[in-house]
């Protein structure tokens, strides 16, 4: 394994640069100049998402055989055992189905929380520059800018 791919897998481990540089036997500012260069923080969360992905593919396999073998089991049974059977996956259902509204919702939330963090940030920075100019009209219309972030 390279350095470089070495120097990543401690920062994925949490490691700090000091660390990592002491570990590989060079400068902070050699393993600084690489996560740079090679985007280490966005190669990251894109492995995250993938990650993610994977999960999510290998958990819906899994309720599909579980559905699968609930048919089956539902089909195999008498009338009374049939009823109580749906009645049990129809709540089960229900509740999947609101859990992933209430996901949702947290997404949005959290999207915009983000939103206006970055707006807030932005705004400082016009403050800094001396652009009082920016920094108003970020104030003025950070709603229309979320809503209009919110619409892509």
């Amino acid at each position: 394994m390279s350095l470089h791919k070495r120097a990543y897998e401690l920062f994925k481990l949490g490691f700090s640069l000091t660390q990592i540089a002491a570990t590989m036997g060079v400068t902070r500012q050699t393993v600084a100049n690489w996560k740079k260069k090679e985007r280490w923080e966005e190669l990251q969360l894109s492995e995250q998402v993938i990650d993610a992905e994977h999960k999510e593919k290998e958990f819906l396999l899994e309720l599909i055989k579980e559905w699968d073998k609930a048919l089956l089991e539902l089909k195999n049974s008498d009338l009374a055992n049939r009823l109580t059977l749906l009645e049990r996956y129809t709540k089960l259902y229900y509740k999947l189905k609101n859990t992933n509204k209430e996901h949702a919702t947290t997404q949005k939330l959290k999207k915009e929380h983000i939103a206006l963090e970055c707006i807030k940030r932005l705004a400082d920075l016009a403050v800094s520059k001396k652009r009082e100019d920016v920094a108003q009209f970020f104030s003025a219309y950070s709603q229309e800018i979320t809503e209009a972030l919110d619409g892509s």
